[in-house]
């Protein structure tokens, strides 16, 4: 995605973005219908819809602390989903995509200190301590967690979910409704809001997570570009 959006648009005219589910967590290509199998989602490609979806944009600072722009297609995170995401790529992939990520998001519960957050978008504003902030352009991240259902790759908007400090032994019994997106169930959702632009700030450094990158670190500002991608998705039933 970042070697073909270039200044907000398209680098290569008429070049199309397709999913193969060959990442560790596979979790865009979940949301766009592709097969597991690789022989079912080559003849997928010979038959998919060829459809304009959004990319998100983050601004934010590198290690040096100078600025630094990266764009995502799925998901960016900012709390503890940077830390899990660091574990993941430092770690072997033995134990599969699902595996994997749900040992680090066990490990990383055990370990990460919330931050104190502001966060900002048009028409709403939020401070407190904050364990996960995600502005989803797709639905599922982390290996299958359903975090933000309502999002859409076309929308038009970034669903952002965030989630209140909550100690380990709290968050365990819930992890399920997690990956199942029964939000409802969780005590400490702070909120869930669409937006167009988000402003996101925190008390000490913390990693910013794009797509399962580690680019940079708050403070973030990040950003919807509406249908600049063309991309192949699995074909009307």
């Amino acid at each position: 995605v970042n070697g073909l959006i270039v200044d907000g648009k398209l680098a290569a005219p008429g070049a199309v973005f397709a999913a193969a589910a060959l990442g560790t967590g596979s979790d865009l290509a979940r949301s766009l219908g592709a097969p597991r199998a690789h022989h079912r989602a080559a003849a997928m490609l010979a038959s998919a819809r060829i459809i304009p979806v959004d990319v998100g944009r983050i601004d934010c600072v590198d290690d040096d602390g100078a600025p630094v722009t990266r764009h995502f297609i799925n998901v960016a995170s900012f709390g503890i989903g940077g830390e899990v995401a660091c574990r993941v790529n430092r770690r072997s992939k033995r134990l599969g995509g699902w595996g994997s990520f749900f040992v680090a998001v066990l490990g990383a519960l055990r370990r990460f200190e919330s931050p104190e957050m502001h966060i900002e978008t048009d028409g709403f504003e939020h401070r407190g301590r904050v364990i996960e902030a995600a502005a989803a352009n797709g639905a599922y991240y982390g290996g299958g967690i359903h975090l933000t259902p309502e999002a859409r790759l076309d929308s038009g908007r970034l669903e952002l979910t965030v989630i209140h400090e909550i100690s380990f032994w709290r968050a365990l019994p819930r992890l399920w409704a997690l990956y199942r997106g029964e939000l409802g169930r969780l005590p400490h959702l702070a909120a869930r809001v669409s937006a167009r632009q988000i402003h996101i700030s925190a008390d000490r450094p913390i990693r910013v997570n794009a797509d399962g990158e580690l680019p940079g670190w708050l403070p973030a500002t990040v950003t919807v570009l509406p249908g600049v991608l063309p991309i192949c998705a699995a074909p009307d039933p």
